[in-house]
């Protein structure tokens, strides 16, 4: 018989599970470590058998519940106030990223920031009034020899 084969069978027999046996018993008084085991656990066991139920204080569970509903609000504020940080941290990233991106792209800038701010002079430009003419001028200006065919044909105006 092994040590500890034979303090699991202690413990079980503390706890009602199983006496010892023959062998269990012979190999407890040969045994100075065993009995130094099986001394402590009874101490142990008169400890807490020893040991009383206490009933918790008047008005314990109103201060509990008080309390542990200050430390959830508590840990609901810090984690608005951790993702308000993490956003804020992730949309000043996402704007320095989009101007460091954007801005060697856009050094004309000048002349369009203009040109919207005289967006009512603008108006006048007979350019201006007559924008979808141009917008359409472009898009057939970039149809090839068969497009054209294909979109005249279609509307008719082909013989």
């Amino acid at each position: 018989m092994q040590c500890h084969d034979l303090q699991q069978a202690l413990t079980a027999a503390r706890v009602g599970k199983r006496p010892l046996d023959e062998e269990q018993q012979r190999h407890l008084a040969s045994c100075d470590a065993c009995r130094a085991f099986a001394a402590l656990d009874l101490r142990l066991e008169r400890a807490l058998a020893a040991d009383a139920d206490e009933e918790p204080g008047v008005g314990f569970d109103t201060r509990f519940f008080a309390r542990l509903g200050e430390v959830k609000k508590q840990g609901e504020r810090r984690r608005w106030l951790g993702l308000s940080l993490s956003f804020a941290a992730a949309a000043a990233a996402a704007l320095v990223a989009f101007v460091a991106l954007n801005d060697a792209d856009h050094d004309d800038w000048g002349g369009d920031i203009e040109l919207a701010m005289n967006l009512e002079l603008a108006a006048d430009l007979d350019v201006v009034k007559h924008l979808d003419d141009v917008e359409a001028f472009e898009i057939i200006a970039k149809l090839d020899d068969r497009d054209l065919d294909a979109v005249l044909n279609e509307a008719g105006r082909r013989p």
